[in-house]
């Protein structure tokens, strides 16, 4: 509440990917969709000048989530049969992303007592909620 950092402790994600073809892969695709999806929450921002040129074009500027931002992954497979894909699979890795941003502004909402409505979520705007809720 002091600093307004977050620190995203572990990601569940149960995926309904039909038959899995590559275990392996699938747990893969699912975990990286994860922590694709916290970088978007948490770091990920473009920033224009008043002209509404890119302030931040490279990586340098712009953060995205690396390995050492990514929590505990507990993935699950989900497994059914779909008639219609290759083998019975289906789509792995953007239903992953899905429900990931909108867990953590939740869980962040909930810790400080104000609703979070804008991304990334970071400290500065974390401590300007709970600033403005006083």
């Amino acid at each position: 509440m002091e600093t307004g950092r977050v620190k995203v402790l572990r990601l569940t994600d149960a995926h309904d990917v039909g038959t899995p073809i590559n275990p392996t892969a699938v747990e893969g695709q699912s975990e990286g969709a994860g922590v694709m999806m916290l970088s978007e929450a948490l770091l990920e921002d473009l920033v224009f000048d008043e002209s509404g040129n890119l302030k931040n074009p490279s990586l340098h500027d712009y953060l995205i989530a690396t390995t050492c931002d990514a929590p505990e992954i507990d993935t699950t497979i989900v497994p059914s049969y779909e008639p219609r894909g290759p083998y019975g699979a289906k789509e792995v890795g953007e239903g992953s992303t899905l429900p990931v941003i909108g867990a953590i502004a939740n869980a962040i909402s909930d810790a400080i007592g104000v609703r979070v409505r804008e991304l990334p979520i970071t400290p500065e705007r974390i401590l300007a909620l709970i600033r403005n809720a006083r």
